[in-house]
């Protein structure tokens, strides 16, 4: 049987973590036939982007086809996307976005705008 396309099973999610502490992104697949039935003895490619550039696995970790982001920087914010190769047949899964939580403080929000990241903190009352 011949892979037609990869289907997430589990995509990563948004988070906000102090600097300095280890974050965790979670991906994983299954590849489908023409019929849309499993293939389970299928091997899928994994790759990581972050703010659409390749994320390199020299730089990163990766277990289980999660990405794992030891003592966070700041260089380390932004959005994250998996993506699974089955075949000729690439599937990106949906943005994860990932914020430095401020200190005492809860993230309000913050802007993409010319690759620079600006953060606007509240006090939590």
């Amino acid at each position: 049987m011949q892979c037609l396309r990869a289907v997430f099973t589990v995509e990563p999610e948004s988070t906000a973590a102090a600097l300095g502490s280890d974050v965790v992104l979670s991906c994983s697949a299954t590849a489908l036939d023409v019929g849309g039935q499993r293939l389970a003895a299928i091997s899928l490619s994994y790759a990581w982007t972050l703010d659409g550039r390749s994320v390199p696995r020299e730089a990163l970790q990766f277990v289980n086809h999660s990405l794992y982001i030891p003592t966070i920087t700041t260089a380390d914010v932004g959005l994250y996307c998996c993506h699974v190769t089955c075949n000729s047949s690439t599937a990106s899964s949906r943005n994860a976005t990932v914020v430095i939580a401020c200190n005492n403080t809860y993230l309000l929000t913050y802007l993409l705008t010319y690759y620079r990241l600006q953060f606007y903190c509240v006090h939590d009352s």
